[in-house]
Parts: C-alpha cells; structure tokens; sequence
C-alpha cells in the first residue's frame, strides 16, 4: 500500500468521509441530533469550516485556509492555521486531547491544513498538510508536504505509516495499486483524489490517470479502484479497477469525489476546477456492483460533491447550488436559509456535502466578505468566509471567527447577538 499512501498525499485535498476519535470521555451528542428543516449552523470569517464524523460524535475543523493568493515568493508558505472541537449536546466543546501532540502557534492554532480520518478497522488519523509556493516556470502552483500522526493513549502521536490512508490491519494484505491495470497505459499513473468506506467495510478509491506534465490532455481517464470487505469477514483480498464512462462535457484536469453505500452502491460526481463555475457541467456515475453507469441529472452545475443519507435520498454540491435526488430519481434545487450575519446575501459558493448514517446532514458553502485588513481597522479587504448548514438543531447559533485566538474563534450566539 505505500504507492498508494504516497500518491495520495501529492493529490488535491480529499474529502474524506471519515473522523477522529478524540480521547475524552464521550459527549452526549446524541441529543444534539435532533433533525428537521435544514437551518444555518455556523457562520463567520473562517476560510475554513467543515463537519467531521465519527461514529455518532461530530467535529468541527475550522481556521484559516492561507489561500488568499498574491504575488509570492518562492518557497513561501501559505498561512493556513485550523484546529478542532467536538460539538457536544449543548454546542461546540473544545479539548486539549484533541489537539495534544500536534505543533500549535502562538493562537492555538495548528499551522497547516488539518485532514481527519479513520481506517475500515476504526482507527483515527490526521495529517497536518502544510504548502508553499512553488518555483516559478516548474508548472505547479503549489508544493506540498505533510506530517501523518496516529492517536494514542496521551495524544497525538507522529504516524510509522508514510501517510495516514492506512486501511487497517485487516486490509494491509492489499498489493500495490498496479499502476498499468488501472490506467490502461504505462505512460499515465494513478492519482487518488477521494476515498470512501461503505458500511460493510469496502472501499472505493477513485482517480484520474495523467502523465508527469501539468499540461491538461484531451483524453481524461477516471477509474475507481475498489476492494470488498476485510478478508477476515469474507471479502475480497485484491484490488479491482473500472473506468468511469467518458463524457465530452470532461475535458483536462478533473477532479473527483466519492461516495460508497454498499459494495454493489456508491456514487462519484466529476468536475473541472480550472473552469470557471458557470462553464461546468455535471457528471454523475453509479456503481452498480458490476459497473459504473452515467446519470443523466440535467443539471446544468459542475458536481463538486454527493452523499447518501439513510433513506436513499442523494445530496449533490453543485458549486452554485445544492441539490437533492429522490429514490424516485427526481431532482430538486434544495432552498438554502439566509445568512444570520451577514448584511447582504452573498453569492455561495457551495462544495462539499456530508450526509451521515444517523440522518444528520451538513452542507458546507463559503463566500466572499470585506474584512478589516489591520488588527485596529481602517482600510477593508476581501477575504473568505464560511457558512455550515444542517438539519441539526443547535441551541444556539454558532459563529466561527478566525482572526481571534483558537479559544475564542468558535462561539456561540444569544438571541441579542452577544458572544
């Protein structure tokens, strides 16, 4: 498996559907999941701010991206700082496990982007990936680095594993992805970009095959590579490929995500993210335990994102939109409520969505806002905000402020607005 740990490091951030496992005591998050309409969660200028599961816990990562670009300097390192908290049944909870073994700055913050995720065997991991610019003229935008650690008995501790896409004990017997099965040519390697565990414990790896250049091709090649079950519970021991359905509306550098329910069911959207959002097109693939199949969604968005929830109902984020798929295969342009905080309704951008097994969901969407570019005001600049929706109904509205310490970045509100 160590081709495949490496190879995914140097891939575009997954989405993972996976979590950590802190080492407190549990929370009581059961009774914070109560679900109903979908409603606004979290809010505020924190480029970064997604829902993590685990189980029946839930975590919040969330901070600052760093990818506010400008003219850089070579080798210079982009800002991104995160850190997490568990939401409890009375709202976000912070903990010193959570964060224990990892470096922090002198906010509290992690420097570097945070990934959270778990193996088939329920073993937590993270990796702290951290970026600078790259040489100019190389091709590349950006290079990337990054620290894997397990979690132990008193924190978090540096991975042995190359990387943290370790599946587990029961699937270390896994070979090598061969490169040449799945890409159909020794010329082109296989580059993961997302990873999904089913409930039985397969797992779907899907990628696009390319060359050493950075110069986009005409024939985009996508593949899943999927294993069944741990052998120990009768699955498969091997990898299996299939390619995805070509579709001219793909052209170039493609990136993908998945989403597995079975290991005859999961689902993969596609979309270009060197195209501009309004020029995307969709592209929706079922699995159907022989093969993938394209959906024809007639939806006119780039599929950025797709999650299952428990009563089979598909969630699609779709740059400009989210949108929901009945078991009937209708399609609906789902509503999103206002902003609480913002004094007008920015255009969303809307990326990932995450639909959990205990019928919770979580939408993440970011947008732009005009920040005080100095600790005490004056001139204002543009920066990123973020906003989570789910049918969770918390408390008490949350609001997530980055440019405060890590302590205080995440805070509910009352009713008269005060943190």
């Amino acid at each position: 498996m160590s081709w495949l740990r490496r190879a995914y490091v140097l891939s575009c951030m997954a989405l993972l559907g996976a979590g950590c496992r802190a080492t407190s005591s549990p929370s009581t998050v059961k009774a914070s999941l109560a679900t109903g309409e979908l409603r606004v969660a979290v809010e505020g200028p924190c480029a970064r701010l997604s829902m993590v599961g685990v189980g029946e816990r839930r975590f919040f990562v969330y901070g600052d991206t760093g990818y506010d670009l400008h003219d850089w300097a070579a080798g210079e390192r982009l800002s991104a700082a995160q850190t997490l908290a568990e939401l409890a049944s009375h709202g976000p909870r912070r903990n010193s496990a959570l964060t224990t073994g990892l470096p922090s700055d002198a906010r509290g913050y992690v420097p570097g982007h945070l990934e959270l995720g778990g193996d088939r065997a329920g073993r937590p991991w993270l990796m702290r990936v951290t970026t600078r610019y790259a040489p100019r003229g190389t091709g590349v935008l950006f290079e990337r680095s990054s620290d894997a650690y397990e979690l132990g008995a008193a924190g978090w501790v540096p991975s042995v594993e190359p990387t943290p896409l370790d599946l587990g004990p029961a699937s270390r017997g896994l070979p090598d992805v061969p490169t040449g099965e799945a890409c159909e040519s020794q010329g082109l390697r296989f580059l993961p970009l997302s990873h999904s565990f089913a409930t039985d414990g397969s797992i779907f790896v899907a990628g696009r095959c390319q060359d050493d250049s950075h110069i986009a091709y005409a024939d985009t090649t996508l593949v899943v590579a999927h294993a069944g079950a741990p052998a120990s519970a009768g699955g498969s021991s091997t990898w299996s490929f299939a390619r995805l359905p070509r579709s001219n509306r793909l052209n170039g550098i493609v990136n993908l995500a998945v989403h597995a329910v079975s290991e005859k069911d999961a689902w993969a959207v596609a979309y270009e993210p060197f195209e501009r959002i309004e020029g995307r097109h969709s592209y929706l693939v079922r699995w159907d335990g022989s093969r993938w199949h394209e959906q024809d969604l007639r939806i006119d968005d780039g599929l950025m994102s797709v999650s299952a929830d428990p009563e089979g109902r598909l969630y699609l984020a779709a740059g400009r939109a989210l949108y929901r798929r009945g078991r009937d295969g209708s399609v609906l342009k789902v509503a999103l409520p206002a902003l609480r905080f913002a004094a007008a309704q920015p255009a969303l951008h809307v990326h990932r969505v995450t639909a959990f097994p205990r019928g919770d969901v979580w939408i993440e969407a970011s947008y732009r806002v005009r920040l005080p570019a100095g600790e005490r005001g004056g001139e204002k600049a543009d920066g990123w905000a973020s906003v989570l929706y789910s049918n969770v109904h918390l408390e008490h509205p949350l609001y997530c402020d980055s440019r405060e310490p890590a302590e205080a970045a995440l805070a509910e509100i009352d009713e008269g607005g005060r943190r």
